[in-house]
């Protein structure tokens, strides 16, 4: 019998209930500091408002719409979590937290299933297991994504839940979550794609006494079938409201970021940048080490067991490098990288010192040195959180100030007639009820196709004119101002806002 305490039931058990509880507790200071020094709650983006006002529209007038139930059109990138937020309205009509709890319960969803994968990859080893996992909880990237009130925590949580199902050999559950992963962002491809060149990979290529066979032909038919089926449903839902395959959002992006003087210095100024700052310059070595041993691996055609999290790193830069070369602010666009990235460097360091010690003929002091690193990194973690709970508060401030205040500002001085071009569609779309037109194409894919022209200016006064009531439009970018609002009936804290973004036109 076993009785090793650190390795026993009772210990896994309490390995479960701290993954569950510490994130919670961690979320919970993000957000009363924020509400503390703020004495509101916010997010630090506007992008939570599109979903929310999608959700509201599908919770109150059943139409995937922007307004009310007219123009339903494809315009949010995360379908699922829309549905999802649609769902919560039922429950309650405070946005916020709304936000705050489906953020927090798939962080936490995601925090089990990564633990999960360690328990895969670091040979079972509780005590190496849970230091792994406190790492990625206290990720500064992954607390401040799940408070951000957008659909990166479920995104992450499905990826970690598809790579564990795919590791664990559990097809039909598999294939439901890859379907899942296409309705919750486009991007998601890049792990269909990881998981199809992995499975090829220890199927046909791995030597034939080390193929690791995850599926029998019979399952990967079921896991076809059943993700086939749900992203087939996707692309019609997209098609029947859009006219195209992919939600507005995608094809807007591309047209906005789009540049292909930006592909060479995206890795270099954007991606590199973004994983060599606090911890994530220590995270890099193991990150190298577990490349090269991949490659090695991959000579010998032998399995690695880091070679889905590796694929899936790669296929996803080289197409943001194709389609769209940007992180975006505060590198969301890369943020569900990161808990692969853990992984992979986590496990690096284990191999080093294990390859190390291995010819000391001493096991026990590989381990120990791991877990030594694995503390470090931890300490290292909680300063990269602190810093980033003020950092959180500090966005939240600045986007009630930028975008609720005006929303608000606009809600009270114009009447339900006027149509709002904007864009930023979040917080003025949600908390206006007013008709948009989204300058940026999101949610006005007529306007998508013209974005980058030299006379887009002219092409969106044009559009606007088209419409018979008063428009008030807010545009950036270099767009010609007309104020003819009283500037001393401006929000005080938004004038600089209302200064570069408001031209009122008839």
């Amino acid at each position: 019998m076993k009785t090793d305490i650190l390795s026993g039931r009772y210990f896994n058990y309490f390995c479960y209930l701290l993954i569950v509880l510490i994130p919670i507790y961690l979320l919970y200071n993000y957000f009363s500091y924020a509400f503390t020094v703020n004495s509101y709650n916010g997010f630090p983006l506007d992008d939570p408002w599109i979903h929310l006002t999608f959700g509201k529209n599908l919770k109150e007038y059943f139409s995937f719409s922007y307004y009310k139930n007219e123009n339903a059109t494809a315009g949010s990138t995360s379908p699922l979590y829309t549905f999802i937020v649609a769902a919560g309205f039922f429950f309650t009509d405070n946005e916020m937290i709304l936000s705050y709890v489906l953020g927090g319960l798939f962080f936490v969803f995601a925090c089990i299933y990564f633990f999960k994968l360690t328990r895969i990859d670091l040979g079972d080893k509780l005590i190496l297991c849970l230091l792994c996992t406190l790492i990625f909880i206290l990720d500064y990237n992954m607390n401040f994504t799940a408070l951000s009130g957008m659909e990166t925590s479920l995104f992450i949580f499905e990826l970690l839940l598809g790579a564990y199902f795919y590791k664990a050999g559990k097809a039909i559950p598999l294939g439901i979550t890859l379907g899942l992963i296409m309705w919750t962002r486009p991007d998601g491809v890049a792990f269909i794609a990881a998981v199809i060149i992995d499975y090829l990979y220890n199927r046909y290529f791995v030597k034939s006494d080390e193929r690791l066979k995850h599926f029998t032909a019979k399952q990967t038919v079921y896991i076809l079938l059943i993700s086939g089926g749900i992203t087939s449903a996707y692309f019609i839902m997209n098609y029947v409201l859009s006219g195209t395959f992919f939600p507005n959002t995608y094809s807007a992006k591309i047209a906005y970021f789009a540049d292909s003087g930006k592909r060479l210095y995206f890795l270099k100024d954007f991606v590199w940048e973004l994983y060599t700052v606090k911890h994530y310059s220590i995270l890099m070595f193991g990150f190298v080490f577990s490349l090269l041993k991949f490659l090695y691996d991959l000579i010998k055609r032998k399995s690695n067991p880091n070679s889905l999290y590796i694929l899936f790193i790669f296929a996803f830069l080289i197409m943001y490098v194709i389609k769209l070369p940007t992180v975006n602010k505060y590198g969301r666009y890369q943020i569900p990288l990161v808990p692969f990235f853990i992984l992979v460097s986590l496990i690096g360091f284990k191999d080093f010192f294990s390859l190390i010690l291995f010819f000391l003929k001493n096991f026990l002091a590989a381990n120990l040195l791991t877990g030594i690193s694995f503390v470090i990194l931890i300490f290292i973690s909680i300063d990269s959180y602190e810093t980033y709970k003020i950092k959180f508060a500090t966005q939240c401030k600045y986007t009630h100030n930028r975008q609720m205040a005006v929303a608000n500002w606009i809600n009270k001085n114009t009447n339900e007639n006027h149509i709002i071009a904007t864009h930023d569609v979040g917080a003025i779309g949600f908390y206006t009820n007013r008709r948009i037109v989204d300058v940026a194409g999101l949610v006005t894919p007529e306007l998508t196709k013209s974005i980058n022209e030299d006379n887009y200016f002219e092409i969106v006064s044009d559009y606007l004119k088209k419409t018979e009531s008063h428009t008030l439009h807010f545009s950036g970018n270099g767009f010609i101002l007309k104020i003819r609002i009283p500037f001393t009936e401006l929000p005080q804290m938004s004038r600089i806002t209302f200064l570069r973004y408001i031209n009122l036109i008839r």
